[in-house]
């Protein structure tokens, strides 16, 4: 199915349009008090130990292969590459500019180069490909392939990502770098590994595909996990819209901190990946382009918040800057989106 840009950029809207209502849900329900801390903290555990690792590990069972990381390279190696790129030129933009904190321009230089590695880029893909009628295969294959990209993107953002919104606070001062590694190995992650070694096995591989021949306990186990995960895509988005509400937009209205962000996230990344794509300096096939360039224009990653909360770091800022960019991410991502369907012909 060839779409016009134009047709393209529509679809995109709309399937990330729903998503970001379903996140405005979230963020009333946050703002009037029906989600309070202590649901939100068991729905979001909920969600990142249960229901992510079980719609990732059902979709690795489905389509992954060793042979999938040899062809796909890219999927794991541009966005690690891309990450750093991103530090390296929030760092130089604060180099000339400087903030009322030093802890703002670190905060700022996680938020410009990590991107959403999953709560986003992960229904946003599935919304997409259902919107332009792919085939249950080709879901299952773009959903493997965010999934791997997942295993390049957290390990950055919960050590390098951790130490730079913990930058200049006392608890991070505490702390080595090489603690925050332990964080590496999350929900996601262990459905993503999970999911691949089971994938090796023929049976598993055909009870996630529901064929008929495979053992009936084996096709109950794996479409539970497969009804449970189902539940991922709006329960992501009003973990997200939640967060969001927690925000303080004051902080984010100093052009210094915001400037970079947005110019590095949301403009010279998913650019500088266009080109690279265009100019076959990146072998891509199939839905590959689709995938690398919402990765790269995706917005910077929630989880920046919780850890900054959680350490200590300068959560107002991290906060205030999620709210900025995951508002503005609803006209901005359908672009690059469409300029991503481009690149494979939709």
């Amino acid at each position: 199915m060839e779409l016009t840009f134009a047709q393209s950029l529509s679809i995109s809207f709309e399937a990330v349009g729903k998503l970001f209502l379903i996140a405005a849900l979230g963020f009333v329900l946050a703002r009037r008090g029906m989600l309070k801390s202590d649901i939100m903290s068991g729905l979001t555990r909920l969600t990142i130990d249960v229901v992510v690792p079980c719609s990732l590990a059902v979709s690795m069972m489905k389509k992954f292969h060793l042979g999938m990381v040899a062809e796909n390279w890219p999927v794991l190696i541009h966005p690690a590459a891309m990450i750093f790129l991103g530090v390296g030129l929030a760092w130089v933009w604060f180099r000339f500019v400087r903030t009322p904190r030093p802890s703002q321009g670190s905060a700022a230089m996680a938020l410009s180069a990590i991107p959403n590695s999953f709560y986003v880029p992960y229904p946003v893909a599935l919304a997409v490909t259902l919107a332009l009628g792919a085939a249950i295969e080709e879901r299952d294959a773009v959903a493997a392939l965010v999934g791997i990209s997942v295993l390049s993107i957290n390990p950055l953002q919960w050590t390098l990502g951790t130490v730079l919104v913990t930058a200049g606070s006392a608890e991070g001062a505490k702390r080595h770098w090489s603690q925050y590694l332990k964080y590496a190995w999350n929900g996601p992650v262990v459905g993503i590994v999970v999911g691949a070694i089971l994938a090796q096995f023929p049976p598993i591989v055909a009870a996630a595909n529901h064929q008929l021949e495979s053992p009936l306990l084996l096709r109950m186990l794996v479409g539970s996990a497969e009804t449970i995960g189902a539940a991922m895509p709006p329960l992501a988005m009003i973990i997200l819209g939640s967060l969001i509400a927690q925000c303080e937009l004051r902080q984010a209205l100093n052009w210094r901190i915001l400037v970079p962000v947005f110019v590095i996230r949301f403009g010279l990344i998913p650019a500088f990946t266009y080109l690279l794509l265009r100019s076959g300096w990146i072998p891509a096939h199939g839905w590959l382009p689709f995938v690398l360039m919402l990765s790269a224009a995706s917005p910077p990653a929630t989880n920046l918040a919780l850890a900054a909360r959680r350490y200590d770091g300068d959560w107002e800022t991290v906060s205030s800057i999620l709210f900025v960019t995951n508002s503005s991410a609803l006209l901005i991502l359908p672009l690059w989106i469409a300029v991503g369907l481009s690149l494979i012909g939709r």
